[in-house]
C-alpha cells in the first residue's frame, strides 16, 4: 500500500509540474523528489544539489529574494511564497513558484524547511500573450477613433496611412 501511494504521489507530481523538498538548516543539505529535479532541468538523483550550489539554477536577479526567503523561514520560522526563474543547464530559462515552511524542534526551533516547486512556465507564457493581445486590441480601438470621423474613403486612406506612419 506503501508503495502504492508512493507511485500515486510521483504521478501526480509529473502531472501537476510540482515537486517536493525538504531542506535540514544543521547540515544545509536539501532533499528533492524526482519532479524537483525535473523542473531544474536535471536527472534524478540520490542526493540533491547542495544550497551553495542553488545559485547555478536560480536566476541571479532572484537569487536574493530566495536566499532572504530561505534565511527568514530558517531563522523565524516565517512561511514563502516566490515567484522566481529556474536557469536549466542548457540555458533555458522557466517560470516556477516555490513554497516552504518550517517544521519546529519541542524549543521552538526550526528543525527542517519543506515545502513545493512548480513550473508556472505556460501559465506566464499565456499571461504574456493575453497582455500582447490586449495591447494590440488597445491599439486598434485607438486607431478606429481616429478614423472612425474621416468624411470619405480618400480622407480615410490619407488618415490611415498618417497615423500608420507617425506610429511605425
Amino acid at each position: 500500500a506503501l508503495r502504492r501511494r508512493e507511485r500515486e504521489l510521483l504521478e501526480a507530481q509529473r502531472v501537476a509540474s510540482m515537486g517536493s523538498w525538504s531542506f535540514d538548516p544543521s547540515t544545509q543539505q536539501p532533499e528533492w523528489s524526482d519532479e524537483a529535479f525535473r523542473i531544474v532541468g536535471i536527472e534524478p538523483g540520490p542526493v540533491a544539489p547542495s544550497y551553495d550550489r542553488h545559485r547555478e539554477f536560480i536566476h541571479p536577479e532572484d537569487w536574493p529574494a530566495f536566499d532572504a526567503a530561505i534565511s527568514a523561514a530558517t531563522d523565524r520560522a516565517e512561511p514563502y511564497e516566490l515567484e522566481m526563474r529556474v536557469l536549466r543547464p542548457g540555458g533555458e530559462t522557466r517560470h516556477v513558484v516555490t513554497r516552504g515552511e518550517a517544521d519546529l524542534h519541542a524549543d521552538g526551533s526550526v528543525a527542517r524547511l519543506h515545502g513545493t516547486i512548480q513550473d508556472i512556465t505556460d501559465r506566464k507564457l499565456a499571461e504574456a500573450r493575453r497582455e500582447r493581445t490586449t495591447e494590440g486590441l488597445h491599439a486598434v480601438v485607438a486607431l478606429a477613433a481616429d478614423l472612425i470621423g474621416c468624411p470619405n474613403a480618400d480622407a480615410l486612406l490619407r488618415r490611415a496611412v498618417f497615423l500608420a506612419h507617425s506610429r511605425l
